[in-house]
């Protein structure tokens, strides 16, 4: 907590003294009195042409549906989430793949701790704010909003060698794989185990080998015995 108080101290303090131009707007927003999740879903409404995200962790539920509600506007959307994020069971991934928003998962040596959102190549928000409840409505968070162009091509520069570098998982596909995991159970199947004809389709995860999934924090089902 203390690191992640002087973490935000010093962002402020570089934001505030940094040459990014005075047509510069920048709005800092408190998690003590201000509703984060609310100001987030306006920016997200206001997008008009793309939307691109790299987040540690994204489990609150509203702020997937005013994603979804933005790419049937027709939006370009993007999200990038740590690789802890594919086989959650309170992740949104699930709900975002299904209306056909493009989701990656990124593994490094650490975290992909990142948390920011650039919106039409203009509007940058960042700081501590993970889109969980728990930041939302619990946790001491902060939010910063940046009206741009120049910051919000740095990060978007950013998110673009994050999407295309070698972190990215490559995710195995059903036809390619010969264990299924539960994300809700966090149990492993053999593909014909009758447990994975009975597991909704958005809680499947795929894996071409027993090393992976148990590596990824799943335990083999005791009938199938994988």
């Amino acid at each position: 907590m203390r690191k992640s108080l002087i973490f935000t101290l010093l962002w402020i303090i570089l934001i505030s003294t940094s040459t990014w131009g005075s047509e510069t707007e920048r709005k800092v927003y408190f998690s003590t009195k201000d509703n984060l999740s609310k100001i987030v879903l306006s920016e997200l409404a206001k997008a008009e042409k793309s939307i691109h995200i790299a987040m540690y962790y994204f489990t609150f539920r509203p702020l997937a549906k005013g994603l979804i509600k933005a790419k049937r506007r027709n939006m370009e959307i993007k999200v990038l989430l740590d690789e802890g994020q594919k086989y959650s069971k309170s992740s949104c991934w699930d709900l975002l793949v299904e209306e056909g928003i493009k989701v990656k998962f990124y593994k490094s040596p650490g975290l992909m701790y990142n948390k920011f959102c650039v919106i039409d190549e203009k509007i940058t928000l960042t700081g501590s704010y993970n889109w969980t409840g728990h930041a939302n409505k619990i946790n001491e968070e902060n939010l910063i909003a940046i009206d741009s162009e120049e910051v919000a091509k740095q990060y978007k520069k950013e998110f673009q060698n994050l999407w295309a570098g070698p972190g990215i998982i490559k995710t195995t596909s059903p036809e390619n794989a010969k264990y299924v995991g539960n994300r809700n159970s966090r149990i492993f199947h053999r593909l014909d185990c009758y447990h994975v004809k009975r597991t909704k389709e958005t809680n499947k995860v795929y894996f071409a080998d027993r090393k992976k999934a148990i590596k990824a924090g799943f335990r083999p089902c005791k009938i199938c015995k994988p």
